[in-house]
């Protein structure tokens, strides 16, 4: 079988979660699967430096649609066609799977444009009607699809993401350079920590409103690890309203490994996003150590279970007191890293790969 795998959201310079899930996949697809050739599609530039993942396997190969060509020379060598995106959906005869990552444009509609809210439905829909299988990264999410929209359930999987390698706890040496780096960016030595897209659906401006009740009884800064989503400026005023300038860090966007020593530095990672198709920084998270306060609703749930602390979103009250909680009870802290190492076992972007290509199987062989 000839496997063709949508790989667009890779090369951007500022990789998010969609990105991250491919290019994990293929890295790890390219180190198990052996038996099956692979045609890796994009329409510009591949990686390049260190965006380049490891691919030393034979049976992979790119395909770059150039400006005299169309995606119909691609189709025409794949039997199989997987993606992300909604934007792009191979012929009759080609089998395809759709992994989805969240139904936001129906779960949370408040966190998009109107214009961008029916584009993406209307996108949806349609690579639905053609679709063979989907694949879903979180039980919530497979239940949302199936209340949403129509879709045979036995033709849906859901595989959990993993975390990549670039987060593990730190050693004690590794902890003093670290703190180095990150106080050339302007932080001291006790924070808690955001790490997400600056949108109205992170829940931001609550925990922001939470710090703020915090700020006199703790000497921590709020660091937000990001870049700048859709509404993002509501943010920005509100700190310059509460005069918490000097409190509040934003890094904007930076790349994994640097991300890591932020997840191993902080007091407490916070995550109160209202709704999540899988929530990816709470395993990488978990993966570093870190003791977590999330969300009780959606994802958030599902993947922090019992090795974090969950709480109403909505509640600033709720968000402040869980966080005064884990960042001045030694014990309580030490309980949640413990746990958090514990449950990042539950996901592995190896087992991922390998759950992922039993099913490419699985739906090709059917009829």
């Amino acid at each position: 079988m000839v496997i063709g795998i949508d790989i667009r959201s890779t090369v951007k310079p500022q990789r998010t979660g969609i990105g991250q899930y491919t290019y994990n996949l293929i890295k790890n697809l390219s180190q198990l699967d052996h038996r099956h050739r692979y045609l890796l599609y994009s329409r510009i530039k591949f990686f390049s430096g260190k965006r380049n993942p490891e691919i030393k396997n034979r049976n992979f190969r790119f395909f770059t649609e150039r400006l005299w060509r169309k995606s119909d020379l691609f189709f025409s060598k794949i039997d199989l066609y997987h993606s992300s995106s909604y934007d792009l959906i191979p012929p009759r005869g080609k089998k395809f799977v759709l992994t989805i990552h969240d139904v936001i444009v129906k779960a949370y509609p408040e966190g998009h444009s109107p214009e961008t809210l029916e584009k993406v439905n209307k996108e949806i829909v349609r690579s639905l009607e053609k679709a063979d299988g989907i694949i879903t990264v979180s039980e919530n999410t497979k239940q949302d699809v199936l209340k949403y929209f129509k879709f045979p359930e036995n033709r849906i999987k859901v595989i959990h993401l993993g975390a990549g390698e670039e987060f593990f706890p730190l050693k004690d040496e590794e902890k003093e350079k670290a703190k180095l780096l990150l106080e050339k960016s302007g932080i001291k030595d006790r924070f808690i920590l955001f790490v997400g897209t600056i949108e109205p659906r992170k829940n931001l401006k609550n925990l922001i409103l939470s710090f703020a009740k915090l700020k006199r009884e703790i000497p921590h800064q709020l660091v937000i690890v990001g870049m700048k989503g859709w509404g993002a400026e509501g943010v920005f005023s509100l700190v310059e309203e509460l005069r918490l300038n000097e409190r509040v860090v934003f890094t904007g966007y930076l790349p994994q490994a640097k991300i890591n020593f932020f997840y191993n530095l902080c007091d407490c990672f916070v995550y109160p996003s209202f709704y999540e198709g899988f929530g990816l920084p709470i395993v990488e998270a978990m993966q570093a150590g870190c003791p977590i306060v999330t969300s009780h609703t959606s994802a958030c749930a599902e993947i922090g279970k019992n090795s974090a602390l969950l709480v109403e979103p909505g509640s600033v009250d709720s968000l402040a007191e869980a966080v005064f909680k884990v960042v001045t009870d030694k014990n309580f802290n030490q309980q949640l890293r413990q746990k958090a190492l514990s449950r990042a076992k539950d996901f592995s972007w190896k087992v991922a790969a390998e759950k992922t290509l039993h099913f490419f199987d699985d739906i090709y062989r059917r009829k």
